[in-house]
Formats: structure tokens, sequence, C-alpha cells
């Protein structure tokens, strides 16, 4: 699996073999978005892992709304 179940964005191998793809593709290089979520933990433990998940998910699909291939 390559994929991250809850957000759907690649995970560490996912990006590794797409990393892998693009370089060895030729033409455009790739770029690649490493994000942290500081104290993500506290969400969890204040409004429980249901929003934390959700809030989670809604961040990947705000960035996959930005992010242009």
């Amino acid at each position: 699996v390559h994929g991250d179940v809850l957000t759907g964005l690649a995970n560490r191998q996912g990006a590794a073999a797409w990393m892998d793809t693009a370089l060895t593709a030729g033409g455009k290089l790739p770029i690649a978005l490493l994000l942290s979520i500081s104290r993500f933990d506290r969400t969890n433990a204040a409004y429980g892992n249901a929003v934390g998940d959700a809030l989670l998910a809604r961040l990947a699909r705000r960035i996959e709304r930005l992010v242009v291939e």
C-alpha cells in the first residue's frame, strides 16, 4: 500500500516511488512538500480522534486543491 488510508495521500513508500519515477522520466524536476502539525496530539486529546481524523482529511483535500502538477 502506497497511500495513507485516512487522507488518501501518498505515504513514505508512495512518495519514494513517485520521486523515483519522476526523476527517471526526465523533464521537470519533482517538488516534495513535507508538512508537520505541531502539537496535533493536543487536538486529539481535546476534541477526540474523530475530530482529529476529520481535520487531517480536510487539510489533505485543501493541499490537493492548492498543488498544481
